[in-house]
């Protein structure tokens, strides 16, 4: 019989039993009432190698099947029945192992249970040999009737020479006394059943040590059996789940007895392959990958970073039935993003319970369902990865003059409300952020606020950094917009004044318009402007000459019309106002264009001017009279108009016309020369 372990199906089906509460992804096992036996047949003396040698390792076994809490027992070392040349000098005795299997319990599918219990009651049966260690091989059988099948485990005891210490003792350099033995089960056993079509596997995990103990009863040196006494140590119970996994071996000091537990577990073994699938080829690009379980020992868990490249995968690597992995692809490479996930077992069926999530590019087996065939037991995880769409998208930008949209001449002291709004188009855009340089703006106006939306989401807050505001990165899909809105108010001296400014946008790609670096388009800029301001200065004469040279008088009252046709059309909107200086009106808001002034009412005893005058507001707000106004003049500034008006003679009450219209033909001639006078002193 070769080492490893073997199990004969019986004829009864299985009992598999589910859960409280049920999950038939996971089912329980019911073990039923197990029975063991140590081999009696299978018991040979080996050296390391396995060959059969013949030094001095006799054995003697009974063995019946026994249930738990009872003993199945082998002895080696001398017999009785050897003649004198077969006795080893300096055995003192035999030594023994006993077998015991585990109660019957209900265990889960894949969770390690006590299968059965071994103790060495380690007598020094080996002294005075000088060849090493001799090997003793042999078989533990197990009925497990729960699932109506026999097992059998391979043992092997390495017994050592007492008398090696330190370095010189196989099994324990650091031992200063007699060497000790060491009992070993063969790492990776295990055996396959049926339950029907369903295939499982039954496999030894761990094996530790659970007591020790001083030797009692057993077989003297004389061969007689001692009383029945397993020792206080074999009474220790085995703990219901092991403290590790994977160690199945354990070292066995002389004169002592030592208790291990054997843990096994019922389970079936499927395989999950995880591949890598492109639309379109991908050249040499790797995709990265991350794993995990739920199972500490899954190779899912213990190698849980890994890349492929299309058509390439991982694995068919162990996923058992009831563990839940987890695969999750790193972020894609270059412009691949992930389409698909699918999961199929060995006949292409979906598998059930399978949590698929595109966009976080993860996929979640949980609980691994049961393959209800051997077919069925290869999974197959594809991920697909297709070309992103070349992103696209664009951007335009649009301005309110308290609230009304449209527009270009604002007042000062009006809000001016900016929105740019970005467009995506098709694909997806990463990385966008939209610049609007205020530079032109915040001259002649004050910053309020900013906040940015993005695909309908709430609006976050958007600091100015100097006078540039910077609103992103975020991500733009075909569809989907995001706005930045801010606010300025027009100072109120800033009359005649320019705000201009243009928004700009980057990103993974740039946008159809308005990309940093181009010429920027009608789309995405914004240009305002407000009106010019000029004054009215008026002036007058004394009545009857008193005064000789013209002073500002007050009691005027003017009116500003717009030109229709070359002739005075309907008043405007800036009509002059009193400053509160003498003879000083104001005139503002007032866009460049063609107007007439005229004055509605003279200052008493003073005379209107004689007919409207026509004037120009130029593009930089400077003044122009058009026409034969010698009462009428633009001072140096170009801001300011002067309006003379003669004084009003009072006329004889008889006699001839005498010399007034002589008198006031001079003084027009007279207020000319002095208004250009007064001007240009007033301007000095």
């Amino acid at each position: 019989m070769t080492a490893g372990l073997v199990a004969v199906i019986l004829a009864q089906a299985p009992v598999l039993q589910a859960p409280e509460p049920a999950n038939a992804a996971v089912p329980e096992v019911n073990l039923g009432s197990m029975r063991a036996r140590l081999d009696p047949n299978a018991v040979r003396t080996t050296n390391a190698s396995g060959a059969v040698v013949n030094n001095c390792l006799y054995t003697r076994t009974d063995g019946p099947w026994v249930s738990s809490a009872n003993w199945s027992v082998q002895a080696h070392g001398t017999p009785v029945s050897l003649g004198p040349n077969e006795v080893c000098a300096g055995n003192i005795g035999q030594s023994r192992i006993h077998l015991t299997p585990g109660a019957g319990v209900r265990t889960a599918l894949g969770a390690p249970f006590v299968v059965a219990a071994m103790s060495h009651r380690n007598n020094p049966t080996y002294s005075s040999v000088t060849s090493g260690s001799a090997f003793l091989s042999g078989t533990a059988q197990l009925k497990v009737p729960g699932v109506n099948a026999e097992f059998e485990i391979d043992w092997k005891l390495q017994e050592t020479q007492d008398n090696l210490m330190g370095p010189a003792c196989p099994t324990d350099p650091t031992n200063t006394g007699k060497c000790p033995d060491e009992l070993t089960f063969p790492a990776g056993v295990e055996q396959s059943f049926m339950v029907g079509p369903v295939p499982y596997l039954f496999r030894v995990v761990h094996s530790q040590i659970v007591s020790t103990g001083p030797l009692t009863g057993g077989y003297d040196n004389g061969g007689a059996p001692g009383p029945p006494d397993y020792g206080v140590a074999e009474g220790v119970a085995c703990p219901a789940a092991p403290t590790g996994r994977g160690i199945l071996s354990s070292v066995t000091r002389e004169d002592r007895v030592t208790k291990i537990c054997i843990y096994a577990e019922i389970a079936q073994d499927r395989t999950l392959k995880v591949t890598k699938n492109t639309t379109s080829p991908a050249g040499g690009l790797t995709f990265p990958f991350t794993s995990s379980s739920d199972r500490a020992d899954s190779p899912w868990a213990t190698q849980s970073s890994f890349s492929l490249g299309a058509g390439l995968s991982r694995g068919p690597q162990t996923a058992q039935a009831g563990e839940t992995v987890t695969i999750q692809e790193g972020t894609p490479p270059g412009d691949w993003e992930l389409e698909d996930i699918s999961c199929v077992d060995g006949v292409g069926a979906a598998v059930a319970d399978v949590e698929y999530d595109v966009v976080a590019r993860s996929v979640v087996l949980r609980e691994i369902p049961i393959a209800q065939s051997v077919t069925e037991l290869p999974i197959t995880c594809t991920f697909t990865n297709a070309l992103a769409p070349q992103g696209r998208w664009t951007l335009a930008k649009t301005a309110a003059i308290d609230g009304v949209p449209g527009g270009d001449e604002a007042m000062p002291g009006d809000t001016i409300a900016y929105r740019v709004t970005a467009t995506g188009i098709e694909g997806t855009v990463t990385g966008a952020t939209i610049t609007d340089d205020l530079a032109n703006v915040l001259t002649h106006a004050a910053f309020q606020s900013a906040t940015l939306q993005v695909n309908g989401g709430g609006a976050s807050a958007v600091p100015l950094v100097g006078t540039t505001l910077t609103a992103g990165p975020f991500a733009l899909g075909a569809g989907q917009t995001a706005v930045l809105e801010y606010r300025v108010i027009v100072d109120d001296d800033a009359w005649l004044s320019a705000l201009h400014n243009v928004a700009r946008a980057v990103g993974s790609v740039a946008p159809d318009r308005c990309a940093a670096g181009d010429p920027p388009a009608a789309e995405c800029q914004t240009s305002h402007r407000t009106p010019s301001r000029f004054l009215v200065q008026k002036l007058g004469y004394g009545i009857n000459g008193e005064e000789p040279f013209p002073v500002a008088v007050d009691g005027a009252l003017f009116d500003v019309r717009a030109d229709d046709n070359g002739a005075p059309g309907a008043p405007i909107d800036a009509q002059p106002v009193a400053t509160g200086a003498v003879g000083r009106f104001d005139v503002a808001g007032i866009w460049p264009g063609t107007y007439w002034l005229t004055e509605l009412k003279a200052p008493t005893g003073h005379a209107l001017l004689a007919e409207p005058v026509r004037f120009t507001v130029a593009a930089d707000g400077t003044l122009t009279v058009h026409g034969d106004h010698p009462n009428v003049e633009v001072d140096g500034s170009g801001f300011e108009l002067g309006v003379v008006d003669t004084a009003a003679y009072v006329l004889p009450e008889t006699g001839g016309p005498g010399t007034w219209l002589f008198v006031a033909g001079g003084l027009a001639t007279l207020a000319t020369a002095l208004l250009a006078a007064i001007l240009r002193r007033r301007r000095t």
